[in-house]
């Protein structure tokens, strides 16, 4: 072979290697580009050096084997060139089949001869390619059955795409193909496996069988043992099932399929739940495989459709999403999956990318029923129109949406099965709403009435959709006749089912907007005569108690609105209403009160009176008489409001407010107790706003509990002196601004301030009041640095949070509160001062107040800022300083670090040696706090000798189980440390495998064999390390070994146990010269932990580690390396 040729073979070779692995990254694009190069080279080859037309033709039908897994191609003009160039190279007993009707081979012919390429084409060539390698092979009978196999399994892909005379004509041949290759070459367990899989349907036994040897010529194949489990699945073998696909995870984690397989057999035992995260698991291994995602996708999809996952979490979608877009890159031409992946894209709000692949999916299924006729296509297509109808609606393309929907419509006309019926519905159903959009309510009306007559009476829930759509395009008509009608056609929907909820709202809205007090009791009375269960069941999002609550706010004369008691993430209510009423919209928004985005609610917290922390403090006390005061003295409420569209006024509005509690809600009405101004806006039609109001009606459920009644008029009291400032100011004079409740509030008030740089504290300053007023307030660690010295005021949990640092720096000046730390604050503080800008760390290391048992400073990380806080002069009076602590946070992102790293260099090892030295390299690189020391043993078993060997018992121990402890590698200890020996050697009782005695040298200590979990090793320990090996008694026949009491360190009592012992103190002598580890605390370690590592079955640890604990944390029980 020239060096030219072994360059183009090379080059051949290593594009066809590429393209697959491209492939298998989903890199489709470049796949294809490498796999055409592959066939171009092995092309040219045979025309240049013809000894190896043999070699090239396997290259080739390799390629366009790869290619043809693909319907279609992303450069399909490139590809049919290559594709013709092969046609043309074929020899000509090859391409005869070129001329037998449907044979693959003559179906690619006239592909191609029209300009097309796809990849049944591509697959079709391939197998002549294999045929061409296969006639060219005389003598190696290896290389006939590697032609035999490549023949084989592409008459196996081909035969899917043939007619049911041709296929079974194709996996006959492939059948005998592979038995000739097992035949001549037996130890070949690719030949068996594919031979498992032909015979998977039609010859169970012969199947097992030829995987079962696969697995016998390759226990290491995943593919064997999963393809054994797929058959034993096919089968109802669960159980054994399970077990292969188990066997085939163990050999390769990442291999997808067995992943996917032990999902279905999940599924058959009805555990859901593990079905889909088996599934999930399987789409993010590397080698994930298309069927995983489309099943994946699928599942989660039809679990999200029937209301399984969380009520309008979308989420669950961004995976399937994912997947899906992986899925159509490979498969770009499977309607099923498009179509799916559509409809996702629509409930995450991509409705432009919905209706592309929407279009997609028409134009891959109009190519198919073209080639087919196929009725089932014919009812896909149809239902891929209406869809693409709904999203065009959505978009809205209300033209193009009637065009796609008349078309399916016509497609649908003749069926009368359930799902045809339901399909030309939502069709219908679907034009009415475009026509609606167009304002060609006629149009509308005419679809709609065509399609309720279409449509059963058995189908109680469609009628009631279309209806009310029907009813709603008769009210926009605006006449009293079409309004008329369309009230009868809801009275007729309820006729016909009592339980319609959506007709019984609009009938209820139809009411309001007309102040028809019958026809609102007439769908009072529907409600009301349902049980509350059932009320609730049929309208779990609350839409009539809430429509009826409001209408009952609606008539009160006064501001009123509707609070949530809970907003999420926080204990507390919300100050912003949900929902309020025309006389608070218009005092509080005034001109603006009918703008879209006032007609829900907002604006209390703009309209307070007060500016700065006078505004703050005002919403505080409001927040907490919502919150706590349900006591006689505090049912009502009086606030200031200063609406903006008023400008700045000397004297606010005064409300009294009263609150009433309505499942998740307060109902907040008022009186006024000063005049109220009114904005008199320009006439404008009532049902334009009430109609606005009903499409934001929020969602959660109100009962419509009596509201509280009007409170009798009684003359404003003078301003300035509120209800609630007459019952507080008397009792408390200088600490009625302050919260109650807690002990920092009673530590403050009982604390000297006449001696203190701050002066009593009726001369504060109003903005410090009210700063310290919603410190104290504050859940979490918040504090304020104040007046020039930056004192230092804070609440409890910020008391809390400094250990026995408080109550003694309270009110000190910050550089002798935090004197340890000011080094690093001073400059951080004097750049608030002087900058007036914030400052923020997260996750910093802090070291303060708090300490370990055993008197060192605890490690603790938090997450804290300071906050300018700027007086009425433009300086900077002081500044807030939140905090929370995150030190839970770090330690596990620490740790969760580690174990993985463990996880991912040991599971490579194949030896005890690379098992050691991953270990070491991960405990020395990422380990220096949580581990300041680490020896690390391999244990070593030699069974008893056999009986008669010494029968005298002159050497007892010989009849004992030797056990040698080598040490592997350690971490943090001085060479040479007597503490850490080089190697111990115990013996065991046979029959009981408890520690009998140990060699190294006589030591003092805990006795052998001890259970207990957690103890202290004695001080005066002493040990004695690295015993020659060539005076180790047990190797010394003639010599007894001297029992002594215990190692260095408790490895008899894990014996013993099976588990972790815990050294809660140890003695100075051992700890001397330990730990002293880079970026590591540098103390001396005061605790161990001794871990015994064992496979399942092991009587004997295979390995012992010891490793110290972390100096500055307490022990909390969390080992890291179990």
């Amino acid at each position: 072979m020239t060096g030219a040729a072994r360059a183009r073979i090379a080059l051949a070779g290593t594009s066809l290697d590429l393209g697959k692995a491209q492939r298998l990254s989903g890199y489709i694009g470049r796949a294809e580009e490498s796999l055409k190069l592959a066939v171009d080279t092995a092309l040219a080859m045979i025309t240049d050096a013809p000894g190896f037309k043999a070699m090239s033709w396997k290259i080739i039908g390799d390629a366009l084997y790869e290619l043809g897994r693909r319907s279609s191609f992303g450069r399909p003009q490139s590809i049919h060139q290559t594709l013709v160039a092969v046609e043309n190279t074929l020899p000509s007993d090859i391409a005869m089949d070129a001329g037998k009707t449907g044979h693959p081979l003559a179906n690619a012919s006239n592909e191609l001869a029209q300009g097309t390429a796809e990849g049944d084409s591509a697959a079709a060539l391939a197998l002549a390619a294999y045929q061409a390698r296969m006639s060219l092979i005389e003598s190696s009978a290896d290389a006939h059955a590697g032609a035999a196999y490549d023949v084989a399994v592409t008459l196996k892909q081909l035969a899917s795409s043939v007619d049911e005379e041709l296929k079974e004509t194709f996996l006959k041949e492939a059948i005998d193909l592979l038995k000739k290759a097992v035949r001549a070459e037996p130890t070949n367990s690719i030949y068996w496996n594919a031979l498992g899989v032909l015979r998977a349907f039609d010859n169970v036994k012969l199947a097992q069988h030829s995987f079962i040897m696969s697995i016998e010529v390759d226990n290491k194949s995943p593919i064997a043992w999963t393809n054994l489990g797929l058959l034993y699945l096919n089968n109802e073998d669960l159980e054994l099932a399970n077990h292969a696909f188990y066997r085939a995870q163990t050999l390769d984690p990442d291999y997808s399929l067995a992943w996917v397989g032990q999902a279905i057999v999940a599924t058959k035992n009805e555990h859901l739940a593990e079905a889909r995260a088996l599934l999930e698991h399987s789409i993010t291994l590397s080698a994930a495989i298309p069927e995983a995602d489309l099943e994946f996708a699928s599942r989660t999809f039809t679990l999200y459709v029937k209301g399984t996952s969380k009520a309008g979490d979308h989420d669950v979608l961004f995976l399937p999403f994912a997947v899906l877009d992986r899925y159509s890159q490979q498969r770009p031409d499977d309607a099923t999956a498009l179509h799916l992946f559509a409809l996702i894209c629509e409930r995450l709000g991509q409705g432009d990318l919905a209706v592309t692949l929407m279009e997609r999916v028409i134009a891959v299924l109009e190519a198919a029923y073209n080639k087919s006729e196929d009725a089932e296509t014919e009812r896909h297509f149809a239902l891929a129109q209406v869809n693409l109808g709904r999203l065009r609606v959505s978009q809205p393309e209300y033209t193009d949406a009637i065009e796609a929907l008349k078309m399916a419509t016509n497609l649908l006309q003749n069926g009368e099965d359930e799902i045809t019926v339901l399909l030309r519905a939502h069709a219908s159903y679907c034009m009415g709403l475009a026509f609606f959009g167009l304002t060609e309510y006629g149009e509308a009306i005419g679809t709609l009435e065509a399609a309720l007559e279409q449509v059963p009476e058995g189908l109680v829930a469609v009628r009631g959709h279309i209806i009310l759509l029907l009813s709603q395009t008769l009210w926009q008509l605006g006449s009293d006749e079409a309004r008329g009608a369309g009230k009868t056609q809801l009275l007729s929907a309820i006729t016909e089912n009592s339980r319609n909820m959506d007709a019984i709202t609009a009938l209820a809205a139809y009411g309001m907007l007309n102040l028809d007090d019958d026809l609102l009791d007439a769908a009072l009375s529907e409600i009301r005569a349902m049980p509350i269960d059932e009320r609730l069941s049929l309208d779990p999002e609350g839409t009539v108690e809430h429509l009826l609550t409001h209408h009952h706010l609606g008539q009160y004369p006064y501001p009123a609105f509707v609070l949530n008691k809970r907003v999420a993430g926080k204990h507390a209510a919300s100050l912003i209403p949900i929902f309020s009423n025309t006389p608070f919209r218009n005092l509080v928004f005034g001109p603006k009160e009918n703008e879209p985005q006032n007609i829900v609610g907002g604006g209390l917290l703009e309209a307070l009176a007060g500016s700065g922390f006078e505004g703050l403090e005002n919403a505080r006390r409001l927040g907490e008489w919502i919150e706590h005061g349900a006591n006689k003295e505090t049912t009502s409420f009086i606030v200031d409001l200063e609406p903006p569209w008023l400008g700045r006024t000397p004297n606010p509005i005064q409300l009294e407010l009263i609150k009433t509690s309505v499942e998740a809600f307060w109902i907040i009405t008022s009186v006024p107790r000063s005049q109220i101004p009114r904005y008199v806006p320009p006439p404008k039609q009532q049902e334009d706003v009430l109609l606005t109001t009903l499409k934001a009606l929020p969602s959660p459920p109100l009962d419509t509990k009596p509201l509280p009644p009007l409170p009798e008029w009684t003359e404003a009291p003078a301003y300035g002196r509120s209800l609630y400032e007459q019952q507080s100011i008397d009792k408390e004079p200088v600490f009625q601004w302050l919260t109650a409740g807690t002990k920092m509030r009673d530590f403050v008030k009982n604390y000297p301030w006449e001696n203190h740089p701050l002066g009593p504290m009726e001369l504060w300053p109003q903005i410090l009041k009210s700063a310290l007023s919603a410190v104290m307030a504050a859940p979490y660690p918040w504090a304020i640095w104040w007046g020039p010295e930056l004192c230092l005021l804070y609440n409890d949990a910020y008391a809390a949070m400094s250990g026995t640092k408080h109550p003694g720096f309270f009110g000190k000046a910050g550089k002798i509160a935090w004197g340890e730390l000011w080094e690093a604050l001073g400059p951080l503080s004097e750049l608030v001062l002087r900058e007036k800008k914030s400052v923020a760390f997260e996750d910093d290391l802090l070291l303060f107040g708090r300490l370990t048992d055993k008197l060192l400073p605890e490690e603790t990380y938090h997450s804290w800022a300071y906050i300018p806080i700027t007086v009425e002069d433009g300086t900077v009076g002081g500044y807030f300083n939140t905090t929370s602590e995150s030190t839970s946070k770090v330690l596990y992102e620490r740790r969760i670090k580690i174990l993985r790293a463990l996880g991912d260099k040991t599971a490579l090892a194949r030896s005890k040696g690379e098992f050691a030295e991953a270990m070491k390299h991960v405990l020395t690189e990422d380990a220096h706090k949580d581990i300041p020391f680490v020896a690390f043993y391999f244990n070593a078993v030699d069974a008893p000798p056999k009986p008669g060997r010494d029968p005298e018992h002159k050497h007892p121990h010989r009849s004992m189980v030797r056990v040698t402890s080598t040490l592997a590698f350690k971490i943090g200890v001085p060479e040479g440390h007597p503490a850490i020996p080089e190697r111990e050697v115990h013996f065991l009782d046979p029959v009981t495998l408890r520690p009998v005695l140990r060699l190294t040298g006589k030591r003092t200590g805990a006795s052998p064999g001890s259970t207990i979990e957690t103890r202290s090793l004695p001080d005066d320990s002493t040990v004695v390390a690295n015993t020659p090996a060539e005076s180790d008694p047990a190797l010394e026949p003639d010599k007894e070994p001297a029992p002594v009491d215990d190692a260095a360190w408790p490895f008899f009592d894990v014996f013993s146990a099976k588990k972790s012992l815990h050294i809660t103190a140890l003695p100075s002598t051992i700890g001397k010269g330990f730990g002293l580890r880079k970026n590591g605390w540098n103390d001396a370690p005061r605790e161990a932990i001794v871990i015994p590592i064992a496979a399942e079955g092991d009587e004997v640890p295979i390995a012992v580690m010891v490793f110290g604990v972390n100096t500055r944390r307490p022990y909390d029980e969390v080992v890291l390396i179990e």
